[in-house]
């Protein structure tokens, strides 16, 4: 079984799925099971339906424990009810994979739909539970272990996630000015504008490289030097 940090690295900017579902929630899901439970490639029909069936009888997942509403664990799998809450979608829910609990009524996840695959902040209004791996993934950088976890905000429209700390490497993903991210430490790489600006930041869950420089606070203190 793969990590979670590489998990999250191969699936950042992907549109994951197969026909007709390319790029739906449950496609992320579909796309760690493939990878990590070649047993159980099966989604669902919509996200909700990974907790219950019209019926109300619960899917059997053989490689997960049912973890009831509540606090979730990094690699959960998050889901949704689609009748309330945070998605309110005519009972198709979502699923995600939970990071991190934000305190405040939100969390981080890897999640898709709208969009490629990408860490994001969603709320944890209407969670109808968790399913949790019974094979813990291997040991990462995972919050609450990682020595650092800054959470920052992008100041540049446009500023880009990258591969590596270098100006033509492949963009992993894009934010818009004002979105929040977490980097766990810094790297030096390619001078973005000719004046030094060649500290990188790295992403805590995603492990991308973003220029200091695009960020409203583009300092390193706080955040240790990775090499």
């Amino acid at each position: 079984m793969e990590s979670i940090a590489s998990f999250i690295k191969f699936a950042t900017g992907k549109t994951l799925g197969i026909a007709p579902y390319i790029g739906q929630c449950v496609m992320l899901f579909r796309e760690w099971n493939i990878r990590n439970n070649g047993s159980e490639p099966y989604s669902a029909e919509g996200a909700c339906n990974l907790w219950t069936t019209r019926g109300g009888h619960a899917y059997i997942w053989d490689g997960y424990n049912r973890i009831a509403a509540g606090a979730g664990r990094y690699g959960d799998f998050t889901i949704w009810s689609g009748y309330a809450g945070a998605y309110p979608n005519g009972g198709y829910g979502h699923v995600a994979m939970f990071l991190k609990d934000n305190g405040n009524g939100t969390g981080q996840f890897l999640s898709c739909n709208p969009g490629p695959v990408s860490v994001r902040t969603l709320s944890l209004a209407g969670i109808l539970g968790h399913l949790r791996p019974k094979v813990a993934p291997p040991a990462d950088q995972a919050p609450g272990a990682a020595a650092v976890v800054k959470r920052v905000k992008v100041k540049v429209d446009g500023a880009k996630y990258r591969n590596a700390p270098r100006l033509n490497a492949p963009v992993l993903q894009s934010f818009a000015a004002g979105t929040e991210i977490n980097l766990k430490g810094h790297v030096t790489g390619d001078d973005a504008s000719g004046k030094g600006d060649n500290a990188w930041g790295v992403g805590a869950f995603t492990g991308g490289y973003i220029n200091l420089s695009t960020l409203v606070e583009d300092t390193i203190n706080g955040l240790p030097y990775l090499g």
